[in-house]
């Protein structure tokens, strides 16, 4: 169970956690992060996701919160349009390029803070850029090996298998050994 604290309450909207989708797995972490630095994170979610600080949003919490006069932070990725979770302050993660949805490219109210992964993804020079390894280093990991001991290679082509319905040319370094 997430620590109470005085700090404003996150709520993070995103989808299920899905190891296959960075950006999800970027907005768990993100709660994650938060509630091990101390802060009260939440994700909108119907399971927790095993071995992550990654509490469920719910109706009892969130009228908790109102009952202390707490001001929430809305955090949203660049998906999603308004502020359903009804949060006093909005945050814009743009994890990606800007969408079109029904014809028009969101745009997002200059009174929310906006944030980056990367000033590629901005419309200006001079952006906040939020960004830090969506990986899970209790899986892809070398602390138990010496660099000079590794051998081999990791080939990850999920994605790959997912969209070409298994039509996969692998590499010859990979065929071969």
């Amino acid at each position: 169970m997430t620590k109470e604290t005085l700090h404003h309450p996150y709520y993070i909207f995103t989808q299920e956690y899905a190891q296959t989708s960075a950006g999800d797995r970027a907005m768990y972490y993100l709660c994650h992060l938060l509630n091990e630095r101390g802060y009260e994170a939440y994700v909108i979610a119907d399971e927790p996701v095993p071995g992550m600080d990654t509490p469920i949003l719910t109706y009892e919490i969130r009228q908790k919160h109102k009952a202390e006069n707490r001001h929430t932070i809305a955090v949203y990725n660049e998906m999603v349009r308004g502020n359903p979770l009804e949060g006093d302050i909005v945050v814009r993660w743009i994890m990606n390029k800007r969408v079109v949805v029904d014809g028009e490219k969101l745009v997002f109210p200059p009174d929310d803070l906006h944030f980056y992964w990367s000033n590629v993804f901005s419309e200006k020079d001079d952006c906040d850029e939020l960004r830090f390894s969506p990986v899970n280093n209790g899986i892809f990991n070398n602390s138990d090996v010496a660099d000079e001991q590794r051998e081999g290679f990791c080939y990850y082509a999920h994605k790959y298998f997912q969209h070409n319905d298994g039509n996969v040319s692998l590499p010859k370094k990979i065929t071969e050994t």
